[in-house]
């Protein structure tokens, strides 16, 4: 049987032998498993570590921003009928600002 092992010049190895691989190549199954066991877990920790956070928080501030906008077009609509009804502060009669006052803590 001739051995399944890869030469230096990148061609199959001409050696014979009793199994998959000769002598000389007896390690190559294993150390190609090695290496993509290396591969994939460094995929795997760049991704956790780097690509999932960079584009979470993108999201998550994104959303924030956005019940930020959504709150203070609130607001507007708000102070503009009290200016409307004549109220001299339109910010003490706002039922919403204590909820403001929590959720534009960021």
């Amino acid at each position: 049987m001739r051995c399944i092992g890869i030469t230096k010049a990148f061609k199959r190895c001409k050696n014979s032998c009793s199994f998959f691989n000769c002598r000389v190549h007896r390690w190559q199954p294993f150390t190609v498993f090695f290496t993509i066991c290396v591969i994939i877990g460094v995929y795997a920790g760049l991704y956790q570590d780097l690509y999932k956070h960079l584009f979470d928080d993108k999201k998550q501030l994104r959303l924030q921003q956005e019940q930020v906008e959504q709150v203070e077009l609130h607001l507007r609509v708000l102070i503009n009928s009290h200016v409307r009804m004549g109220v001299k502060s339109a910010v003490d009669c706002c039922p919403l600002k204590r909820h403001m006052s929590r959720s534009l803590k960021l």
